[in-house]
């Protein structure tokens, strides 16, 4: 009995330590393009051929030009697990010596960092004014990320316990997920066609289409499929396509005053190959999410910009559903060690199975452009972002993409324009360390992320 009542504790517990980390703003990026130095802000002031990206009306009002970027993009993530004072999923791995003790006889605790931390992320645009009224662009943008947890990190703590071989039915146990060395790879590529009519001198609208290539791998999850209803590939990419909409509109309300609006649809991306590890049979799509923003110009030299954008997580039951889901709600955590055989799971891949717990997230963007009259030819921005955190702190448990933790951005940027319509530009973001330590059931699962981007671009204006 104790052992089957152990073996389904482990299951749920080996939910407990989180691996991967996105950027940023949940898995989105800050910005696109020139507004990236401001926080993003700048939807409302539309510089480059990426403004599309941002407001699909936008494009009305930038001149015929190509932009390419590449970022290279500096994450630091991880977890800590130690066992908490109160009772929760953590205990599970207390209880059955996982986590190592201090020579005075307290626990310890397990620190892992991930060893992947360097990505490149491209993007490029191009704008064309067919007309003094009509306008056609495209923006291809995209992220990437990866992790890799060693499992040497983890090998001395449970490599020679014999509780966890009897669990996971080996002689060894290793990694993250005691399945080796554990890992996801994730590259997401985003097309937006789209375009933008001048109704008056003042007022723009615009629509588009968006068009989606999701590319996901993992490894050392197999042992997620004692509790999957679906199928968990090991190391196999699997390729998901989607496609949505947009439509926007800018207006200048006042002299120096302009404002905007855009609202992306949901893109519907579905892995198969990872049916039992994404809540609602492998849908892992993209959010819809909404832009609004004003540009105020002081003067020739000085401008502000801000921008608030929504994201409704919760739409998409993989990113939204709560990780306690994975549990009948009926289940009392105090009885965590001598629970009943028949312990109830929701199994991983249902549509109201465990998700990442993210909560619908509200940003808050502040962008500062300016110039000097020694400068001429030189533009410098400086911009800040701010949200609330997404992740519940009773939440950190889902260990795939959760720990976005990240609610500040701190951005910087200038571009150097050249005479014969060239153009160079740079964007550097940093975001601190922030930590999110667990809670209720949750306690004891730590997670944490770092950020630094710094981004090169050329810009071609005809």
């Amino acid at each position: 009995m104790i052992n089957k009542t152990l073996k389904k504790l482990s299951i749920v517990t080996l939910l407990s330590i989180p691996m991967g980390a996105m950027a940023t703003n949940g898995y989105l990026l800050h910005g696109y393009g020139k507004n990236k130095g401001m926080g993003g802000a700048g939807m409302a002031h539309p510089q480059d051929a990426l403004s599309g990206a941002n407001n699909p009306a936008s494009s009305a009002w930038t001149e015929t030009r190509f932009d390419f970027t590449a970022e290279l993009f500096f994450p630091t993530r991880g977890y800590r697990l130690s066992n908490p004072k109160g009772v929760s999923f953590a205990d599970g791995f207390a209880a059955i010596g996982a986590i190592p003790k201090n020579p005075d006889g307290t626990t310890g605790s397990i620190s892992v960092k991930s060893e992947k931390d360097v990505f490149l992320i491209p993007a490029m645009g191009f704008n064309w004014q067919y007309s003094d009224k009509l306008t056609f662009g495209a923006a291809m943008y995209g992220a990437g990320l990866g992790t890799e947890f060693n499992r040497k990190d983890t090998e001395t703590i449970f490599a020679n316990n014999a509780t966890f071989k009897e669990l996971i039915g080996g002689a060894t146990a290793n990694g993250t997920f005691f399945a080796g060395s554990t890992g996801i790879d994730l590259v997401l590529i985003l097309t937006n066609f789209h375009t933008a009519y001048k109704v008056t001198d003042d007022f723009s609208v615009g629509a588009g289409i968006n068009l989606a290539m999701q590319s996901f791998k993992a490894k050392g999850l197999g042992v997620f499929n004692l509790i999957a209803e679906g199928e968990i590939a090991e190391k196999e990419r699997s390729l998901a396509y989607g496609a949505g909409w947009n439509v926007g509109v800018q207006k200048e309300i006042i002299p120096g005053l302009t404002m905007g609006a855009a609202y992306y649809s949901k893109v519907g991306l579905n892995h198969k190959e990872y049916s039992g590890l994404f809540a609602d049979n492998g849908d892992f799509s993209l959010p819809p999410r909404i832009n609004i923003g004003m540009s105020v110009k002081l003067n020739d030299h000085h401008r502000f910009n801000f921008d608030m954008q929504k994201i409704r997580w919760s739409s998409i039951s993989s990113t939204g559903n709560k990780f306690i889901q994975l549990v009948n709600t009926s289940f009392k955590l105090s009885n965590a060690i001598d629970f009943e055989e028949n312990f109830p799971l929701q199994a991983l891949g249902d549509k109201d199975s465990a998700g990442f717990g993210f909560e619908d997230s509200l940003i808050y963007k502040f962008g500062y452009e300016f110039s000097l009259d020694s400068m001429p030819s030189w533009t410098w921005r400086l911009g800040y972002s701010y949200q609330d955190q997404i992740i519940p702190a009773n939440a950190t448990l889902f260990p795939m993409l959760a720990p976005a933790t990240i609610q500040r951005h701190y951005t910087m940027g200038f571009t150097k324009d050249f005479d014969n319509g060239y153009e160079f530009n740079f964007n550097m973001m940093y975001t601190g360390k922030e930590w999110l330590k667990g809670k209720a059931e949750s306690a004891g699962v730590d997670i944490y992320l770092e950020e630094l981007t710094m981004e090169f671009a050329l810009g071609i204006k005809w």
